[in-house]
């Protein structure tokens, strides 16, 4: 074997190793829209999304006003590698009290649904969410929002099932600036990831999905808040 055979080979150890990728660029986006009232009833709706996805929020009985959220599937908006097609969320009007929002993303036609066959019931442990990295880019949309400064959300991923917050892995806050920026992170290096392993070895979900909640008071956010995200990703890496 020639030297620049086997440095190919060291190189391409990782990639082989993988025994599983999941990886969504959005290239399908069709500029699709869907507007929800108080995370619930869909308002309105602009072609078919191609993405799974929904708003959620939780108002308490005196809340004045609505909030109404959208995701979208940006057909126009190119991401940080030059190509179109981005998946975004905006606040659209607020409610003057909400005990939280956001919105999660489930999968899309060509990988699918987020499923994660090596994570078998019974025998998942924490060496498994270190080899498991997950990770999107992001950006805050300038078109709408007076916003000066970054857009602070919180990121955690879950297993698909009912009552799935207590079962998440939380990665926590985070900063979406007017610039590309990357998120990458083992899910061992998520706050909760153990309530999470004994969910996958417990009840076995079906699939998982990735979730972008508040970090504020909806005080904080105004209408036309917009974040962007693209490529979204979660490689596990063989042991």
């Amino acid at each position: 074997m020639t030297f620049t055979n086997m440095l190919l080979t060291i190189l391409l150890l990782p990639v082989l190793a993988e025994p599983f990728v999941f990886i969504e660029e959005f290239s399908h986006a069709s500029g699709a829209a869907r507007s929800q009232v108080n995370g619930g009833d869909t308002t309105a709706t602009d072609g078919e999304l191609q993405s799974s996805g929904y708003t959620y929020a939780g108002l308490p009985d005196h809340a004045g006003g609505e909030l109404v959220m959208a995701i979208k599937e940006e057909g126009q908006v190119k991401g940080p590698d030059g190509k179109c097609g981005v998946f975004s969320f905006e606040i659209i009007s607020r409610s003057t009290h909400t005990d939280y929002f956001g919105f999660s993303y489930l999968g899309s036609p060509v990988p699918g649904r987020i499923k994660m066959p090596v994570w078998e019931r019974g025998k998942t442990t924490m060496q498994d969410m270190e080899r498991a990295y997950i990770s999107f880019k992001y950006k805050a949309a300038e078109d709408k929002s007076p916003r000066k400064s970054g857009l602070t959300l919180n990121f955690r991923f879950e297993p698909d099932v009912k009552d799935s917050w207590p079962r998440r892995a939380d990665f926590g806050r985070f900063t979406a600036e007017k610039e590309w920026q990357v998120f990458r992170k083992p899910l061992s290096k998520a706050s909760n990831v153990q309530a999470f392993v004994n969910c996958i070895n417990n009840e076995n979900p079906e699939a998982f999905k990735f979730v972008w909640s508040h970090a504020a008071g909806i005080d904080q956010y105004n209408d036309g808040d917009k974040l962007l995200i693209d490529d979204v990703e979660l490689r596990v890496l063989g042991k």
